[in-house]
């Protein structure tokens, strides 16, 4: 899976 962001936990559409 790709990194998106450490506290965006595997869920780049709930990361704001």
């Amino acid at each position: 899976a790709p990194v998106v962001s450490p506290r965006a936990h595997h869920l780049p559409r709930l990361a704001h």
